[in-house]
Formats: C-alpha cells, structure tokens, sequence
C-alpha cells in the first residue's frame, strides 16, 4: 500500500524530517511503502543488523531489552508521528535493545542502504537531514527534561487529555496499551501511575480496567495549564 497524502503530511511533521522540502522528503523515502503490524510482532531483537529504522504512521510499539536479572526494560513507547531507531542504523552495527508492536500498527521502514545512497547524492538533503536530526535531539532532551522535573500526576493527565477527541465536554477513551507500558513511558513506576490516576478522580477523571471516563475535558486541561510550563493539546 503507498503512502497517501495524509501520510506525507504526518511524516513531513515528524521532528527528523521537519527541515526537508516535500521534494527532498519524497527522495529520501524513494520507494519505501507502509506495512501493517499485528500486536505482538516483533520486529527486531537486540543483536540484530541496524540497518534499517521505521516511522509510525499508526499505532504503538515498544523498545525493550532484558536486565541482568531476567526482567523487561521498557527504554520506549513510540507513537504515530515518530520514529525510532535511527541513530542505531546511522551508526551501524546491531540494535542495542528489541522492538515490539504493543498496539495494531502501520510503519515506514527506511532501510539504511537507501537513505545513506540518497545523502551521498544530494548535498543539500545531507544538510537538511543533519538540521532535522539536531533538532530532533534537542526536543527529546526537552521531553526529557519535562518528564523528569513535572508531577507524576500531571504526567498521567497530559497523556490522558491527549487521547481526547475534543477540547471541551465529556470524552470515554481507551488505554492504547498496558497501564505498565503507559507508566514506563512516562518515566513512573506502576504504583505511581495509579496513585496518580486516583488523584485525578477530584477533577473527575475515572479509570475502568482499559478505558478512562473524562466528565470535564476543559478541566482537566486548566489544570494541567496551572503551571509555569504551558500546556500544549496535541495527539502522543
């Protein structure tokens, strides 16, 4: 299936591509089409070639690899508008940790061969692919920053207001994926998660097994807004 023009749209906003003209972006993609993915699969494992590296254009997937002790890591959550695993195929080698989908998923696979062939023949994208990846590490440094200096609790809100349909009224939305996976994403512990959840039931935010009742939307973004950092409604 080739991409269509909502696709491009989406992957023209991802932060790695952001820089590019709609020409470059079509040449560094070249033939590459999108693949849907059950739950479940996984797509490569720690120790495998890096030589390749993916968009979501739909769904989640995971990165993870093991602990000294047998445990999962969850080093990532990746959404519909990102990607994922790019700086392991510029460096080459092997994967340093595996990649499961955790939720129904449709990505792009840019394969490494081709994307480096493309930079060698074209200057200009060369640079443009350089400003997009430098500004692509400077907004993760800055979603980092903000994961690790905001309140638990409005962690879990924000990520819950994303997943509203609207701006205002009531909302029902389902949890994309385990609450396990939610609280690694948002660099919580479990226990934290749902002490978080319980804490928002004051503005009148309800969890029930896989689904969250929103009774007032605009509440819930006035008070995530009652902060220094201002409040941004957009998908994860």
């Amino acid at each position: 299936m080739a991409l269509d023009p909502a696709d491009l749209t989406l992957l023209a906003r991802m932060p790695l591509f952001a820089g590019l003209s709609e020409v470059a972006l079509l040449r560094l993609i070249g033939n590459s089409t999108p693949r849907h993915h059950d739950k479940g699969h996984v797509l490569f494992e720690r120790g495998d070639p890096a030589d390749h590296f993916y968009a979501v254009l739909d769904g989640w997937v995971k990165l993870c690899r093991r602990a000294a002790d047998g445990q999962e890591v969850v080093l990532g959550i990746f959404a519909r508008g990102e990607t994922f695993a790019e700086a392991a195929m510029f460096m080459g080698g092997e994967f340093p940790a595996s990649a499961e989908v955790v939720g129904d998923s449709r990505l792009l696979t840019l394969r490494r061969e081709s994307v480096l062939a493309r930079l060698r023949e074209d200057a200009d994208l060369t640079m443009g692919m350089l400003a997009s990846t430098s500004r692509h590490l400077k907004l993760l440094v800055e979603q980092i920053e903000q994961i690790k200096g905001r309140p638990g609790v409005k962690r879990v809100g924000d990520f819950i207001l994303r997943l509203c349909p609207e701006y205002e009224g009531s909302a029902v939305v389902g949890l994309p994926y385990e609450k396990a996976l939610i609280a690694a994403r948002l660099g919580m512990k479990p226990e934290s998660f749902s002490r978080a959840l319980a804490r928002l039931r004051r503005i009148g935010v309800r969890a029930n097994r896989d689904h969250i009742t929103v009774a007032d939307i605009r509440a819930l973004a006035e008070f995530l807004a009652d902060e220094d950092t201002p409040h941004r409604h957009s998908k994860p």
